[in-house]
């Protein structure tokens, strides 16, 4: 689901120095048009907020809980347990989490 992790400098008000992580969900996107879904229909059927779908699609850091009500909507987890193996885009994300 996450493309890659990139390291991020940013600045806050005072002016220090923070760094963070950018995360890329753009397989998940080309997920999403491969099923024909839009992201509003990814948010209602996941139960996520819309301020939760910005962050994403953003490139901000959302909850193993949140990425685990996505993997149920694309049906990851029964992908899983059929096949025994998780979809290359989805398992980096969720190896990454585990860690």
């Amino acid at each position: 689901m996450i493309d890659k992790l990139v390291p991020v400098k940013e600045f806050e008000d005072d002016g220090h120095e923070v760094y963070g992580m950018k995360i890329s969900y753009k397989k998940l996107w080309k997920q999403l048009i491969d099923e024909d879904m839009m992201k509003k229909d990814l948010q209602q059927k996941a139960g996520i907020s819309w301020a939760t779908m910005t962050k994403m699609s953003k490139g901000e850091v959302v909850s193993t809980e949140v990425l685990m009500k996505v993997c149920q909507v694309l049906h990851i987890l029964a992908h899983l347990q059929l096949t025994g193996q998780v979809p290359g885009w989805c398992r980096s994300i969720l190896l990454k989490r585990i860690v």
